[in-house]
C-alpha cells in the first residue's frame, strides 16, 4: 500500500476527499516511511563516527 504525500493528503482531507480513517492509515504509513529513513540515516552517521570511548583528556 502506498501513501499520499503530506501535501496531497492534507489536501484531501481539507476537501472531505478521504475519511478520518483513512488519513489516520495514511498518516501512519508516511510515519513508518520517516523511521525508516532516519533509521538509514542514524545506522550511515554511526559507522561514519569515530569511535570516542577509547578517547580520554588526561590533566
Amino acid at each position: 500500500m502506498s501513501a499520499y504525500q503530506l501535501d496531497d493528503l492534507i489536501a484531501k482531507w481539507k476537501l472531505a476527499e478521504v475519511t478520518p480513517e483513512q488519513t489516520i492509515g495514511q498518516i501512519l504509513l508516511l510515519l513508518q516511511a520517516l523511521v525508516e529513513r532516519l533509521e538509514t540515516l542514524e545506522r550511515q552517521i554511526g559507522s561514519h563516527r569515530p569511535d570516542r570511548s577509547q578517547k580520554t583528556c588526561q590533566v
